[in-house]
């Protein structure tokens, strides 16, 4: 289980191991700001994390040893909701809102923003994503005024 915290964490946990008095958490990772999300892939072999500190984390390999923090602008003020990043329709990228009205698209495996995706007709900031679990590359997002904008494959 993972876990995101106003406390500056993200932690995994090992449910199977717990104690009541004690809980250990197999990884803590610290911010500078608060985490608003930590979301496992599809397969369970990574984490992904947003934060105030306008940091994208992703948290890799057989004991969640290997940690990259990918810049991204992640300060969205008082009129937004949190940007959250997403998985698409396997453990290769991420998506998640940007300030400049589209979708970064972050690498795994480059480890970085590779693309944003844009449109003339988005006047909004999206920032609440999710993939279509079955037409591979249809990607909705919505915005905080209720606008949703849809990406698919030319």
């Amino acid at each position: 289980m993972a876990t995101s915290s106003t406390d500056r964490t993200a932690c995994i946990w090992d449910l199977r191991s717990m104690s009541a008095h004690k809980p250990k958490t197999l990884t803590t990772l610290s911010y500078g700001k608060v985490v608003h999300f930590a979301y496992f892939s599809p397969s369970g072999s990574s984490l992904a994390t947003t934060s105030s500190d306008n940091k994208v984390g992703v948290i890799i390999g057989v004991n969640f040893e290997d940690v990259s923090m990918i810049y991204h602008d992640n300060w969205t003020g008082r009129w937004l909701s949190t940007f959250r990043a997403i998985r698409g329709w396997d453990d290769s990228y991420l998506f998640i809102g940007c300030m400049k009205r589209g979708v970064d698209v972050i690498s795994l495996a480059q480890r970085r923003t590779i693309m944003t995706l844009q449109s003339p007709q988005m006047f909004a900031i999206p920032c609440r994503f999710d993939s279509h679990p079955y037409e591979v590359e249809m990607l909705a997002g919505a915005t905080s005024g209720g606008q949703v904008y849809m990406w698919t494959p030319r």
